[in-house]
């Protein structure tokens, strides 16, 4: 069997996240978008969750689990990336995941250097996968369907201020 690929992943994603929104119009998100680029740039963002008027709201960066650069979320280019191309659109918060383990930065904070802006991170899969094909099997699928529901209430109450995400104790910052 052919190995799955980042870009198919993300696909993957922005459909399952676009059925979501689909069945909950009450979230303040119009759509998720793959591959956008800012104009005049030729770097594009993995995934954006564009709101209700069509600005992004969120963008990050995937990566499969079996690539170096997917092996950590934390990974330091990725993260750096990730940053850069938010910071670019004047996103306020972006996102690098993994498959295994989500982690949402803030794009923003004066006086903090990048590698400390995790606000709080998931652990999508309870028994992480190794290869990128795993994302296939009936189980994992399911997993990420309910990060994705999950993740998109609590991002919404964080983006509302009704509900912020509790910010990582210290301890979890360093594992």
């Amino acid at each position: 069997m052919p190995q799955v690929t980042e870009w198919e992943f993300t696909g993957d994603v922005q459909s399952r996240i676009n059925q979501l929104l689909a069945a909950r119009p009450d979230l303040p998100f119009k759509e998720a978008r793959i591959e956008m680029r800012q104009s005049g740039r030729t770097q594009r963002r993995d995934l954006t969750l564009l709101g209700k008027d069509g600005r992004p709201l969120l963008t990050g960066e995937l990566k499969m689990p079996d690539k170096p650069e997917g092996r950590s979320p934390f990974q330091e280019g990725v993260v750096e990336d990730a940053h850069r191309k938010a910071n670019d659109i004047g996103v306020e918060y972006n996102f690098t995941w993994n498959v295994n383990r989500f982690v949402l930065w803030n794009t923003f904070e004066r006086g903090k250097p990048i590698s400390e802006r995790n606000i709080a991170h998931w652990d999508v899969l309870p028994a992480p996968i190794h290869n990128s094909d795993d994302v296939l099997n009936p189980r994992v699928q399911s997993q990420i369907n309910d990060f994705l529901s999950k993740f998109l209430d609590e991002y919404a109450g964080l983006l509302s201020g009704e509900r912020p995400i509790a910010w990582l104790p210290l301890d979890d910052k360093f594992i």
